[in-house]
């Protein structure tokens, strides 16, 4: 059975029918080629893949006209992480065999994934038509039914699915959200509930059942399902910060407090999942002492981890705690979150000093910008203000301070018209984060455009409906302004206090497969 789209994790299948000598009745032959592909293949096994790749070019190049060559450069590209390139190699391959079932299998799923719908219709039409009861293809037909919103289809396939396959879990999950969004929730919750009685509680059972709580709000459902994907799943970290926000929504600081430090503590290199992780603390605990008393506990974060919670610290106005960070931080990043610290804590000439230093050795260095420009606002430097801020935007455009430090670098030169141009870039750089749309509609108020004011908060919780601070700074400026939609902001801050999940970005779809999120009709 397939799962690279569905469930991830294992050897994508073509590879397996590959090692065991079984492609769909096309043969590899005993030439160098070959030889060169069965190399690729190993290397694949063995996550090489910038070995894999140059392998199984020169396959291709001594025999361009074998697409099961194409095939292992597809499974190479998947497992790459490069779901473009794969999609290319498997229609090079269909190139060759327009009837090749694994790559019409892969065009479907890739092609799927990276968001060609229409290309993956084609491709399960045409293989369903050579192989009707394909209960892969049929999975992706189902799938295909549901995101088109044809539920009464989808639920229709995914039985036929467990007809063919009747142990088929994929099937059995189709089944089940087809009929959460068809209203049939008894019924979905009875057949899933066959399904573990049968197999027992599986990593896709559990997660069906977390996307159903989600769905309609049970949190106690939900945390049955965080419960046992985190014992089975405990090193995944989007799962972590999505069980912290859980928590924090939950009221459970402490326990939403310990998930994040597990995840800072496991975040590989060059993630943004401490960034991420942090902005929970900053939504949902303004004085993160907790957290603080936690990270002092434990001596081994990376000083990337220790430059971002002290970044935390700072602003929250825990001094000492992110002092202490620092001093087991280094590099230019850690000695600009310094300045930040020197500057915040009312220390000018400190953070003046180390600010250029920093910008002598790493004259792009965000943080660093921010506070020079910060500094330049302060001694009515404007237009030194303005250059160091649009400088840290360009480099950093989710740096919330950089453009409002430039916005009212502007605004002080009595350049009203770029202070709002700036503003509006930086609302549309970091469309869900309410300290930004605050410092906007702050600026709005002070000039009495209350009207735009409402507009700017209104429009941040129908781009983050789930996020509280957006709602309660949408009443606070309702309140400022004298306008009755306080009311209508104190509803939604109600909806969104049981709305269990981390907003999407504007224009982003649930991620593609059977475990994204179920949206309302």
């Amino acid at each position: 059975m397939f799962n690279h789209l569905f469930f991830g994790g294992a050897l994508p299948r073509l590879v397996a029918l590959l090692l065991a000598g079984a492609l769909g009745g096309c043969s590899i032959l005993a030439n160098d080629g070959d030889e060169k592909a069965q190399e690729a293949l190993a290397l694949i096994e063995q996550r090489r893949i910038a070995e894999a790749r140059l392998a199984i070019a020169e396959a291709i190049e001594a025999n361009d006209e074998n697409p099961d060559y194409y095939l292992v450069s597809a499974q190479i590209e998947m497992v790459a992480d490069a779901p473009v390139n794969a999609f290319v190699a498997y229609n090079n391959a269909l190139a060759l065999d327009s009837a090749n079932r694994n790559a019409l299998m892969g065009v479907a799923r890739v092609a799927l994934e990276i968001g060609r719908v229409g290309e993956s219709q084609r491709a399960v039409e045409r293989l369903l038509s050579l192989e009707p009861n394909n209960s892969d293809a049929l999975v992706i037909q189902g799938f295909l039914q549901f995101v088109r919103k044809d539920y009464e289809e989808a639920r229709d396939t995914a039985r036929r699915i467990q007809q063919i396959t009747p142990r088929d879990e994929a099937g059995t999950i189709l089944l089940v959200r087809s009929q959460i969004m068809l209203d049939e929730t008894d019924d979905a919750l009875a057949e899933l509930a066959r399904w573990e009685d049968s197999y027992g509680v599986t990593e896709s059972s559990a997660r069906t059942r977390l996307e159903i709580g989600r769905f309609r709000g049970d949190a106690e459902a939900m945390e049955r399902a965080f419960a046992f994907l985190l014992d089975n799943q405990a090193d995944d970290n989007e799962l972590g910060i999505d069980y912290a926000n859980f928590l924090f929504k939950r009221g459970d600081r402490a326990g939403a407090a310990a998930e994040i430090l597990a995840v800072l503590n496991r975040a590989p290199e060059g993630s943004d999942q401490p960034r991420r992780a942090l902005s929970l603390v900053r939504e949902y605990d303004g004085e993160p002492a907790l957290v603080g008393a936690l990270a002092e506990q434990v001596a081994d974060l990376r000083p990337a981890v220790n430059k971002e919670l002290a970044r935390l610290f700072t602003d929250a106005g825990l001094f000492d705690p992110a002092a202490a960070l620092l001093d087991r931080a280094s590099g230019f990043d850690a000695s600009a979150t310094r300045a930040w610290l020197s500057y915040r804590s009312g220390n000018a000439q400190e953070a003046r000093r180390i600010v250029s230093d920093v910008l002598d050795k790493d004259p792009d260095n965000c943080t660093a910008l921010v506070v020079a420009a910060q500094l330049a606002l302060a001694e009515e430097r404007h237009g030194d203000a303005v250059r160091y801020g649009q400088r840290s935007s360009a480099q950093c455009d989710t740096e919330e301070q950089a453009w409002t430090v430039t916005a009212l670098a502007y605004s002080a030169k009595g350049d009203a018209a770029n202070a709002r141009r700036v503003f509006r870039q930086g609302i549309e750089a970091i469309p869900q984060d309410t300290a930004m749309t605050a410092s906007y509609t702050s600026w709005l108020l002070d000039r009495g455009a209350t009207r735009e004011a409402i507009s700017a908060a209104r429009k941040l919780t129908r781009r983050a409906p789930a996020l509280q601070s957006a709602w309660r700074l949408y009443a606070d400026v309702c309140d400022a302004a004298l306008r009755p939609c306080a009311g209508r902001a104190q509803e939604g801050l109600k909806e969104a206090q049981v709305t269990y999940g981390i907003d999407l970005k504007p224009g982003e779809r649930t991620a593609p497969g059977l475990f994204g999120r179920l949206a309302r009709r």
